[in-house]
């Protein structure tokens, strides 16, 4: 026996559908919210329709395998940025090494005082007088080791550099000054020394004064008749 209500609605590409077309009344109402006493109902979206029609008469949008009966085909994505996306990476790299050539070996930092850079600096400096055989003079005054006070020891062959000035040789006088500035150590030793000193001079005066307790008071001498 043929069911009198069946569970899809008309469809008009079956060749042995026998239905109406406008269909049976009340046969698969449009897709609502459910009916209720809390809740409005509400029609259903074109989009919600149409994906309801779908499920009903089981279509399906993907085109049929030729190789395997009964399979459907994979619509794979094609990616067509790949050429986009390749370049903005590539110029990524580009600027990245660019800057950090340009910061390393270019870019004199510090106001051309001694930092990590220096180096790089100087070497780039040197490459080039290697390769053009001149430099100017701002080239040559900054391949002299330029840094804040004397922090170099003469015993390695460093010339000490004014703080806040230019690089430069300075006399004989003004390095050995510099150099034998007192230190913190120097400091604490004159301290001990003069404790000591100190220390030494009031045992002394407290040595007199218990030799003058001890031999009392001075006797008064006494005057002749005349």
């Amino acid at each position: 026996m043929k069911d009198p209500k069946p569970r899809a609605p008309y469809n008009p590409f079956d060749p042995t559908e026998a239905r109406p077309p406008q269909g049976y009344p009340s046969e698969y109402l449009a897709p609502t919210e459910p009916r209720g006493w809390t809740k409005t109902p509400k029609n259903a979206s074109k989009y919600e329709q149409a994906r309801a029609v779908m499920r009903q008469i089981k279509y399906d949008p993907r085109p049929p395998s030729e190789k395997y009966p009964g399979q459907f085909k994979k619509l794979r994505r094609v990616n067509t940025s790949e050429g986009f996306m390749r370049g903005i990476k590539m110029t990524g790299k580009v600027l990245t090494v660019s800057v950090l050539t340009y910061g390393v070996f270019f870019m004199k930092w510090d106001n051309g005082y001694e930092n990590v850079f220096s180096p790089f600096y100087r070497a780039r400096i040197r490459v080039k007088g290697f390769l053009t055989g001149s430099l100017t003079e701002q080239e040559q005054q900054d391949l002299i080791i330029k840094e804040r006070g004397y922090t170099k020891l003469a015993s390695q062959g460093h010339n000490p550099v004014m703080p806040g000035g230019n690089p430069g040789h300075v006399t004989k006088e003004v390095a050995d000054l510099v150099y034998e500035r007192p230190q913190q150590h120097h400091m604490v030793a004159a301290e001990k020394k003069l404790l000591a000193r100190e220390e030494a001079i009031l045992r002394a005066v407290d040595i007199a004064e218990a030799e003058m307790a001890k031999r009392g008071p001075p006797k008064s001498e006494k005057k002749g008749w005349w």
